[in-house]
């Protein structure tokens, strides 16, 4: 599939996890709100809490703009909905609407493909979240990958003992991580993708799905 011919240089988030879901990797229940009535609906369907942020190729950093919320009550979805647009209206991006989506727990890790000078394309795997810069638990493997290259990958970060199960959670399930892994890398190897940040990815038991993600295309 050329991503480029499809979606132009930009793509945004709801896209990315359309093509994504497309290929098997497991992301959120989500829909793209064109106004708050499709929102509301979403929640009803789905309960709460739910996650809304607005789905813009040309907004890549959703928390520094004020375009991603976490909303718990019903009543405040239209509200949200309203404010998010709100906090980006000065900004000169094409938005394509409020992306609602499910809310997913568990610890986060980071996934993606980066593009390496000396050996192109590798999958990379690692503490994802807010403590990817602080503790810079990554490790990398070149593209392609086989099964082993993935397990190893799991037993070489620092923070593994958070797929063991700790302060009560579950422990993670290896096998359908390690599916997952091996389905972004994949994915990744598609000539008109450069890199996937996917941070984060939340693993908890048996569950892992991709809850923000973005494309950088090969122009």
């Amino acid at each position: 599939m050329d991503l480029i011919e499809k979606y132009g240089v930009n793509i945004s988030e709801k896209q990315v996890k359309d093509e994504m879901r497309e290929f098997g990797i497991p992301v959120p229940e989500n829909i793209l709100a064109k106004n708050p009535g499709e929102a509301e609906v979403f929640a009803e369907k789905n309960g709460l809490p739910v996650i809304m942020k607005i789905d813009s190729a040309d907004i890549k950093h959703k928390t520094d703009v004020g375009a991603i919320k976490k909303v718990h009550c019903f009543e405040n979805i239209r509200e949200s909905f309203e404010e998010l647009l709100k906090n980006v209206e000065d900004l000169d991006a094409d938005i394509n609407g409020v992306l609602v989506e499910e809310c997913v727990e568990g610890n986060e890790f980071i996934a993606g493909i980066n593009n390496d000078p000396q050996f192109g394309k590798v999958l990379m795997f690692g503490l994802g979240g807010i403590y990817v810069e602080v503790f810079e638990d990554v490790v990398f493997r070149p593209l392609p990958v086989d099964e082993r290259d993935v397990r190893d990958m799991l037993d070489e970060i620092d923070s593994r003992k958070l797929l063991e199960g700790v302060r009560g959670q579950p422990e993670a399930d290896r096998d359908k991580l390690v599916e997952v892994l091996m389905d972004i890398a994949k994915f990744g190897e598609n000539k008109c993708i450069r890199e996937l940040d996917v941070n984060p990815m939340f693993v908890k038991g048996n569950t892992v799905k991709v809850t923000d993600a973005l494309l950088e295309l090969e122009v």
